[in-house]
């Protein structure tokens, strides 16, 4: 470990320390408190009169008495909400480059050269002819063609035809990772009778953060720290308190499709555990 890397940790550690001892002082910094139940917001704002906590989740219990279980807890969360934010404005971009690439495809294929039988054939180098499979026309087939300057060309119809298959594949992978490791994360933050501990924490941030995608990444870090609550933090406290309507159990996944989840700022380096 370089002494960077441990002043980093140390660094870490010292701001996740503080920003709990503000927590608990009543100087709200945003970060436990928004995890907490009804009940540990009242334990919060009532603390100096030491009334009965009784009601106080497990996970209530943690997050205002383990600064290092709450900082790592606070660090997983958030990261989720970027995420989910950051795949809703990556699939928005693809989706937008799609159609594009499908446009500029229509316009290529209504200008194709056709044969008798409806094919249609680019012209490549030397006269070349291709077929839309890559099929070169024989010299006997393409001496009967008579090429025009609307004619697209071979190189065209392979360059769109690549990039979109290279745009696909990129909102495939995104939706892979939203749908497996994005979900899995989710599923294992809201599970109320099995809480991760300080080891899994660190590991799900890890996973998270190891298997985004490059697309993923422009949309990483750009949170104007609005303090609204995402879509993924309200189903998180409907699934913590025990509620069960079904309209209020719409999946994260399924919320996203309606409505933008807001991110919030974030620790990218979770405090090491002790």
């Amino acid at each position: 470990m370089t002494d960077k890397t441990e002043t980093d940790r140390e660094k870490k550690a010292e701001e996740d320390n503080r920003d709990y001892n503000n927590e608990i002082a009543g100087r709200d910094v945003g970060r436990i408190k928004r995890f907490l139940s009804e009940a540990g917001h009242d334990s919060l704002e009532e603390r100096k009169g030491k009334k009965s906590r009784e009601s106080l989740s497990f996970l209530d219990i943690l997050l205002l008495t383990d600064p290092v279980y709450a900082a790592l807890y606070a660090d997983v969360m958030e990261r989720i909400e970027e995420i989910d934010n950051a795949i809703i404005k990556t699939l928005a971009s693809l989706d937008q480059r799609i159609s594009i690439l499908e446009k500029r495809m229509t316009d290529i294929e209504d200008r194709a050269y056709r044969l008798d039988d409806g094919t249609r054939v680019y012209r490549g180098k030397n006269d070349a002819a291709y077929t839309e499979n890559g099929h070169a026309l024989s010299i006997q087939e393409t001496s009967t063609i008579t090429w025009q300057s609307h004619h697209p060309s071979w190189e065209e119809y392979k360059s769109v035809n690549n990039g979109f298959d290279r745009v696909q594949h990129k909102k495939e992978k995104v939706e892979a990772y939203r749908d497996g490791t994005l979900q899995n994360a989710k599923d294992r933050m809201s599970d109320p009778d099995n809480l991760p501990d300080k080891d899994e924490l660190q590991n799900i941030f890890d996973e998270l953060s190891n298997e985004e995608s490059d697309e993923m990444r422009l949309y990483m870090n750009t949170s104007d720290n609005t303090q609204s609550q995402s879509e993924f933090l309200k189903y998180f406290h409907i699934k913590m308190e025990g509620k069960t309507d079904e309209t209020e159990m719409l999946s994260p996944s399924e919320q996203a499709q309606t409505e933008h989840a807001v991110p919030f700022g974030l620790s990218l380096n979770p405090m090491n555990q002790t």
